[in-house]
């Protein structure tokens, strides 16, 4: 396993209730996700810091198996980082903090927000969001995070076991893709 800061930031350069967030992420999302070991996925890495560009703060860890990689990613500070980078109000985002989650692999790229709403159109809205101005933010994450981890476990066991997967995701145009794949 590759444990990374991206170059952007040092961790210590961080601010402490930022690093609380990003650390109860990674712990949060290492023991939910801990059944992928029995599908085979390793935790390959884990990467914290901030982005240049929007210049909010991130938590990606990086499960693996062969060619497949599985990525479940935390944002966090984004409406202040944005704000940075983007001073326009009309620019400003809607969110704070985002979790996020794909597979992919050399034939496709599974967006599982894309998939979820594809295939499991009753979800609520929330489930894989945290509000924002939450009132216990760890709270949400754990939410979310569980939230995945379970939509894994009673929807993707095919995906898991490389049995199929699913070209699933909203293109540059804003158009909707969803193309089932076999593996060979």
């Amino acid at each position: 396993m590759t444990v990374s800061v991206n170059a952007m930031s040092n961790t210590q350069n961080i601010p402490e209730d930022i690093k609380e967030r990003l650390n109860h992420f990674r712990e949060e999302a290492t023991k939910h996700f801990s059944f992928l070991a029995d599908f085979n996925y390793l935790l390959d890495t884990i990467e914290i810091g901030r982005t240049e560009t929007f210049l909010d703060y991130n938590c990606n860890l990086s499960y693996r198996n062969g060619d497949t990689l599985i990525t479940i990613d935390y944002s966090t500070d984004i409406i202040k980082g944005m704000r940075t980078a983007f001073p326009k109000e009309n620019e400003s985002p809607v969110i704070d903090d985002r979790i996020s989650c794909s597979i992919s692999d050399l034939n496709a790229f599974m967006s599982i927000d894309s998939f979820a709403a594809e295939t499991q159109p009753n979800l609520p809205q929330d489930y894989f969001s945290i509000t924002l101005n939450t009132k216990n933010l760890k709270d949400g994450i754990t939410r979310v995070v569980k939230n995945y981890s379970n939509f894994f476990q009673e929807n993707l066991v095919s995906v898991l076991r490389k049995e199929k997967i699913y070209d699933c995701y909203t293109d540059r145009f804003y158009d909707k893709v969803f193309k089932e794949k076999h593996y060979r």
